[in-house]
């Protein structure tokens, strides 16, 4: 149960993290964001970023998680948005997999 709760604050805190790191550039620029989430029961499988520019929200991020059978976070995928494109474009993707005793974690950037 300990070994458990510990691998639960563990992922936690690496996607946490993870998410800290991708706004500590955004956080010299006083521009404010807007989320929505998207929620399939308790488990959060969405989260949309936009930027609030003089009350006009613009799309900026979009975040998706999968879970185990276990509703512990197995995946994070991020896209930015493109506006020349009009699409979400690949940023990054998080891994998570389980065993007894660790939490194995990896990160990959997409490029073009």
């Amino acid at each position: 149960m300990k070994t458990n709760l510990i691998s639960k604050a563990v992922v936690m805190l690496a996607v946490v993290m993870a998410s800290v790191m991708n706004f500590s550039a955004s956080a010299s620029n006083p521009t404010q964001y807007v989320k929505n989430e998207e929620m399939t029961g308790e488990l959060m499988t969405a989260k949309t970023i936009f930027k609030n520019e003089d009350g006009h929200l613009f799309r900026h991020l979009r975040y998706t998680y999968t879970y185990d059978n276990e509703n512990r976070v197995t995946s994070k995928e991020a896209a930015k948005w493109d506006n020349v494109k009009e699409a979400w474009v690949p940023y990054f993707k998080m891994d998570v997999s389980y065993t007894n005793s660790e939490v194995e974690l990896s990160y990959a950037r997409w490029n073009s």
